[in-house]
């Protein structure tokens, strides 16, 4: 059989409400640290991704102007080839000089 529950005074029932309500405000201030902390570590992670982003672009910024270089620099390459390979050409004896 179950048992009947046991009915508690005022006085129990006032000291119990107080002990649940201190362990509720001692709950909250525990969750609030885990709050606050959370808030900081996304602050962090948005300056991170900030200065990550910054430096990508720099990044991006040098390669596109490296990239740039490239370009005339092979432009010149091909040039200087065809000179040279020009200037070859003329120093083969010609078939009907040989």
């Amino acid at each position: 059989m179950a048992k009947a529950p046991k009915v508690l005074s005022k006085a129990e029932v006032a000291a119990a409400k107080k002990d649940l309500q201190a362990a509720l405000k001692a709950v909250n201030v525990e969750h609030a640290k885990f709050v606050s902390d959370n808030k900081a570590a996304e602050k962090a992670l948005a300056a991170a991704k900030k200065d990550a982003d910054k430096a990508v672009a720099a990044a991006q910024k040098a390669a596109d102007a490296v990239a740039a270089k490239l370009v005339k620099a092979t432009e010149k390459a091909k040039q200087g080839r065809a000179k040279i390979q020009a200037k070859l050409a003329a120093l083969e004896p010609t078939p009907a000089a040989a």
